[in-house]
């Protein structure tokens, strides 16, 4: 009998041919998909999900085998996201583009796709009333540091509900091609979402003469995991601190409540910012690695 060493192989016209199927069915899919994301907003679904987003690329990486970089599965599916949200509900997007962070540009492109209109601002107060202002459906800031001058996150501390939220931090399964060092908040209008974030922004407030080891200490009192500190704007008489929490902290949360009384503060001082989901714990973050199917 013919081992598979003395078998006749396949002609390269033959696996051209094989391969040209292929094609034919990923394009009969792709057809297929951008209809069905057109009939879920026909039917009132939300075109741009990023908590959703988020745990369809967590799946997509939990079954990929084979040679093929994950890096590609994301780029490819990023474009697919991309264009059925513009296809559903048009619009740009608003990207803080000064000179220390052009980057930011690209970490963008890489999530929204090459043929999402996007346009730069060079201060950051533009692209969050750009937002407000629905000019553009997504806002791109670079991620809050100590001792800035002029911190972004505090104009968004507000209750007012035409003031834009944090709703995803990127690069979010690896920057690819885009140049390093450029993490980012992404900010939107407020908008129901069918998965909840990983995460949760709260702006504190609390006295200047109160430590930040106090505030902490506060936190953790309450019951929230995490409480980690991003940036702190001091003021003569009252700090703001931007806090990340591990889970997702409802308006309603009694928490914050019992954490602004932990203060010592009688008024409500704990403001949402937004929530999101935590980038891709996995070697997608080394989205030059393939993965290989396992033996």
């Amino acid at each position: 009998m013919p081992t598979p060493a003395t078998m006749p192989q396949p002609e390269p016209a033959e696996l051209q041919q094989r391969l040209d199927r292929i094609d034919d069915r990923l394009h009969t899919l792709l057809i297929a998909r951008t209809e069905l994301a057109r009939q879920i907003d026909a039917a009132g679904g939300a075109p741009r999900q990023p908590n959703r987003e988020a745990e369809k690329l967590r799946r997509l990486f939990a079954r990929h085998r084979g040679m093929l970089p994950f890096a590609v599965v994301v780029s490819i599916w990023r474009e697919l996201v991309g264009i059925a949200a513009q296809l559903a509900e048009p619009g740009a997007i608003a990207i803080y583009h000064a000179e220390e962070q052009a980057g930011l540009w690209d970490v963008a492109r890489t999530q929204y796709g090459c043929h999402a209109p996007m346009f730069g601002c060079r201060a950051a107060a533009p692209v969050i009333q750009a937002v407000a202002d629905r000019k553009a459906v997504f806002g791109v800031l670079p991620l809050p540091q100590e001792s800035e001058p002029e911190p972004w996150w505090p104009l968004i501390a507000s209750r007012d509900p035409g003031v834009p939220r944090v709703v995803a931090r990127l690069p979010l399964a690896g920057a690819g091609n885009a140049r390093p060092g450029n993490d980012a908040f992404v900010i939107a209008l407020a908008a129901a979402e069918s998965a909840p974030p990983d995460c949760t922004l709260l702006a504190v407030e609390f006295d200047a003469d109160t430590s930040r080891a106090r505030v902490v200490n506060a936190i953790a009192a309450v019951g929230f995991d995490g409480g980690r500190i991003l940036a702190v704007e001091m003021g003569e008489h009252a700090s703001l601190a931007l806090v990340e929490i591990d889970g997702d902290v409802a308006e309603d949360d009694p928490r914050r409540g019992e954490l602004a009384a932990q203060l010592g503060q009688g008024r409500d001082v704990i403001r949402r910012l937004g929530g999101y989901a935590t980038p891709l714990a996995t070697p997608a973050n080394n989205l030059a690695t393939p993965i290989r199917a396992a033996s």
